[in-house]
C-alpha cells in the first residue's frame, strides 16, 4: 500500500542524462531518461509484450525507448511508436509519469498526471542555495520504507544507538511534542541547557559548555517525504550575544 496523488523524490537530477536509468518506485519499475529539451521522461519500466526491462534497452532518436527483447519502441508519453513485427495495436502503450526537476532533485507525481500540483513539491531550496555547501549521495536501506520514517520520527533511540556520536543524555531528557497540521505530522524535541552531543560539540570547535538544541522532524503525507531540522545555540550569560 502506497500513497498516491503525491510527489516522490526519485533521485538527484544529475543522475538522469542521455542514458536509461531504472528506478523502483512504490513497487513498480520505471525507465527514466533526459530528453533533448532537458526534461526527464518517466515511463513504466516493463515492456507489456514479454515483460522485458525497458531500462536495459536503448534510447532511439532521443525520444523513444527500444525494448531489448523484440525491438518495440515507446515514446516519452508511453505510446508504442514502432513495432518491427507488424502493425501497432491501439492498446500498445505503457504508463507515463509527470516528472519535475527542482532544487537539484527529481520529483515524480504518483497518480493522475493531470492532477499533478507542483505547488505541493516540498521546498528544498537550501540544497541549491549558494549560501550553503551541500554534500549529497544515496543510502540504500534494505528494509521497508515505513521503518525509515519510524526511525526519523521517533528519536528516542538516538541516545543509545548513537551514543558517543550524535547522541547524548540530553536528547533522552528533552521535551517531546507531537502535533498534526493538515496532512503533516511533526515530532519535535527541545533539549535545553545540556552538553551538546560529541559530534556537534566538535563541529563548533569543542565548545564544551551547555547549549540549547532541538531536533524537529516532519512527515507530510501529500508529499511523501520527511523533513529533518537540527539546530543549536550556546547558552549565554547576561550581556553576551550569540548566533542561532
Amino acid at each position: 500500500m502506497y500513497l498516491t496523488n503525491c510527489w516522490y523524490a526519485v533521485g538527484w537530477a544529475e543522475e538522469f542524462g542521455d542514458r536509461l536509468v531504472e528506478r523502483q518506485v512504490c513497487g513498480e519499475k520505471l525507465a527514466l531518461f533526459r530528453k533533448p529539451d532537458g526534461r526527464v521522461a518517466a515511463i513504466d519500466g516493463i515492456c507489456p509484450h514479454r515483460f522485458a526491462s525497458l531500462a536495459k534497452g536503448k534510447i532511439i532518436g532521443h525520444e523513444a525507448v527500444e525494448c531489448p527483447y523484440h525491438g518495440i519502441r515507446f515514446d516519452s508519453s508511453g505510446v508504442c511508436v514502432h513495432n518491427p513485427h507488424g502493425i501497432i495495436p491501439p492498446a500498445a502503450r505503457v504508463r507515463s509519469y509527470r516528472a519535475v526537476e527542482r532544487h537539484s532533485l527529481l520529483w515524480l507525481w504518483w497518480g493522475n498526471s493531470e492532477e499533478a500540483d507542483e505547488s505541493l513539491i516540498p521546498d528544498f531550496s537550501c540544497l541549491a542555495s549558494p549560501k550553503y555547501r551541500t554534500l549529497h549521495g544515496t543510502i540504500v536501506t534494505h528494509a521497508h520504507y515505513e521503518l525509515v520514517t519510524d526511525n526519523l520520527m521517533d528519536l528516542s533511540h538516538v541516545a543509545f544507538v548513537h551514543a558517543g556520536g550524535i547522541g547524548g543524555d540530553s536528547i533522552q531528557r528533552g521535551e517531546h511534542k507531537v502535533f498534526v497540521t493538515a496532512t503533516t505530522i511533526d515530532s519535535d524535541r527541545w533539549c535545553p541547557d545540556a552538553p551538546a552531543p560529541p559530534v556537534w560539540d566538535a563541529l563548533f570547535g569543542k565548545y564544551g559548555k551547555n547549549v540549547d538544541h532541538w531536533l524537529n522532524m516532519a512527515h507530510s503525507q501529500n508529499r511523501a517525504r520527511n523533513r529533518v531540522l537540527l539546530g543549536g545555540r550556546a547558552r549565554l550569560r547576561a550581556g553576551q550575544r550569540g548566533g542561532g
